[in-house]
């Protein structure tokens, strides 16, 4: 069970998720943190589709947004611009 209490404490201050790549340790806790803290979740296309079974397999719903390679996202103070990089799973992208 993914341990959250720092992110409830702040969840008002919680814009969205940014997902980088698939892997269980980036995705895992995501049904668990969405049910209690629910924000919309960005990610690359491929993640996005990890995600999306994960949550069907618990009939959970939530508002994905696709990350775009350059594309900036802007979440409060702070805009994202994602860029492809090298790793052991496609769709890697910080």
């Amino acid at each position: 069970m993914p341990k959250i209490d720092y992110l409830l404490a702040r969840r008002d201050k919680l814009r969205a998720y940014v997902i980088t790549h698939g892997h269980e340790d980036h995705i895992g806790a995501l049904p668990h943190v969405l049910a209690q803290a629910p924000a919309p979740v960005y990610a690359t296309p491929f993640t996005r589709a990890l995600i999306e079974h994960k949550l069907a397999e618990r009939e959970l719903t939530a508002s994905l947004l696709d990350l775009r390679e350059r594309v900036p996202v802007a979440l409060g103070t702070l805009t994202v611009e994602p860029i492809a990089v090298t790793h052991s799973i496609p769709g890697a992208w910080p």
